[in-house]
């Protein structure tokens, strides 16, 4: 049983990404490459009820706020802590909602 456990935990350990620095190089010059650029998903089908397509958006939760690249317009906002957001229901705009780490929490019409 002990063997079984340590197999799990072996093959689990195994399944990580681990930095490795270049020769000479201090472990606090390595740094993580950034993400991949964000860009929408195709929407399948016209869904009455997702009227923006934000479910095109849902990649961008979990990403920094600051790395999607996709500019703020009348049809996509980000909705910061400090934000000032207007009430008016816009049913074709996107809003993503970024907590105050600036991580996006999530998408939806408005």
């Amino acid at each position: 049983m002990k063997f079984r456990a340590l197999l799990i935990c072996l093959a689990i350990a195994g399944c990580t990404e681990v930095a490795i620095a270049p020769p000479g190089a201090a472990v606090d010059e390595i740094q993580a490459p950034p993400p991949p650029p964000f860009s929408p998903r195709r929407p399948e089908s016209s869904d009455p009820l997702d009227p923006c397509f934000a479910g095109s958006y849902l990649d961008l939760i979990g990403r920094d706020a600051s790395t999607i690249g996709i500019a703020e317009t009348p049809t996509f906002r980000l909705i910061r802590p400090d934000s000032l957001v207007t009430e008016e229901f816009a049913p074709t705009r996107v809003n993503a909602l970024v907590d105050p780490s600036g991580m996006i929490t999530s998408v939806y019409c408005g």
